[in-house]
């Protein structure tokens, strides 16, 4: 029987990544395209004890020299889906499995819905052992608004994303030929475009399951790379210009409202974290979280949010 959900996996470099990934993240159940715009071919070489399996395609891309031949890769990889839904995941994160299956099922009966998403749990790792740090992304704040509401008075004041979500394949497939055509200066409002787009054109679903787990304390990854920038608006205005236009025949999006939460919402980013409340959190987690196996922490970590989503304590975790 044809799996429901393929795994996208894009590729440059990091194959020390892509070596440990493979340890956790590949199961019967789904479908995976290692997408790879690397300009060597160390990631090959890693997927090489998995490639043979029949769920498990490789495609090698032209390297991502640009921005635009990355957003040209995720356009031409989509295109070789033929499963129902696609979920991308990075090559230093990781998948829930049974959450994933859940959101499959609910998938199958929710049909009226082209997203599902669950909340993401952040990590940190050591050599084989993995402690939950926080949660993040909890999209069942956006529920019972209108679109409107969620575009121009809630997406970038209170910012949630669908990067991670499972994603109906011909939706996705639609969202990536229009970062392909506007070819975005920076990856960040590529990103931010994405969401957009998913929220306007498509009804989402939130599931109170941990659907993707995002490693923390690495590196080389683009939110390191970003963390310590120094952003301005003039940076970002001709992007800014590119969203507005094509969104322009949208009555549900309000392109002045829109820059001016960019604006704030670049300000946000800029801002110098609360000390006392990271202070609080640090002692929180050294309590209550600790390194685990893999198995023992997606236990744990299935708990906790249980119990989260049971007694409401969500909007203290936001």
């Amino acid at each position: 029987m044809k799996s429901s959900l393929t795994i996208l996996v894009p590729l440059k470099g990091r194959s020390h990544h892509t070596a440990e990934w493979i340890k956790y993240n590949i199961y019967d159940e789904f479908e995976y395209i290692f997408s790879d715009g690397s300009f060597d071919n160390s990631n090959k070489r890693v997927l090489e004890k998995v490639i043979d399996r029949s769920n498990v395609k490789y495609k090698k891309f032209p390297p991502d020299a640009s921005y635009y031949d990355y957003y040209k890769k995720m356009y031409e990889t989509t295109k070789l889906i033929k499963t129902d839904f696609v979920m991308t995941v990075d090559n230093d994160d990781y998948i829930n499995p049974n959450s994933l299956k859940k959101m499959i099922y609910y998938a199958s009966h929710y049909t009226s819905f082209e997203i599902f998403q669950g909340v993401q749990a952040h990590i940190q790792k050591k050599d084989d052992k993995f402690k939950l740090t926080e949660f993040s992304n909890f999209l069942n704040s956006y529920e019972g608004h209108s679109k409107s509401d969620i575009i121009n008075n809630l997406y970038l004041k209170h910012y949630r994303n669908l990067w991670y979500s499972l994603i109906k394949s011909e939706k996705y497939l639609d969202v990536w030929k229009a970062c392909k055509d506007l070819n975005f200066k920076n990856i960040q409002t590529q990103e931010i475009f994405l969401s957009l787009y998913l929220f306007l054109n498509n009804r989402f679903k939130y599931l109170p399951l941990i659907s993707y787990i995002k490693t923390s304390n690495i590196e080389d990854n683009n939110a390191s790379k970003y963390k310590n920038q120094k952003y301005e608006f003039k940076d970002f205005e001709s992007d800014i210009l590119l969203i507005q236009k094509y969104f322009r025949d949208y009555s549900d999006f309000d392109s002045i409202l829109f820059k001016e939460n960019f604006i704030k919402y670049l300000g946000n980013i800029k801002t110098r974290p609360n000390i006392l409340k990271q202070s609080v959190s640090k002692i929180s987690k050294k309590i209550f979280y600790h390194f685990l196996p893999f198995n023992s922490f997606l236990v744990y970590s299935n708990i906790i949010i249980l119990i989260i989503n049971k007694f409401s304590f969500r909007k203290k975790l936001l």
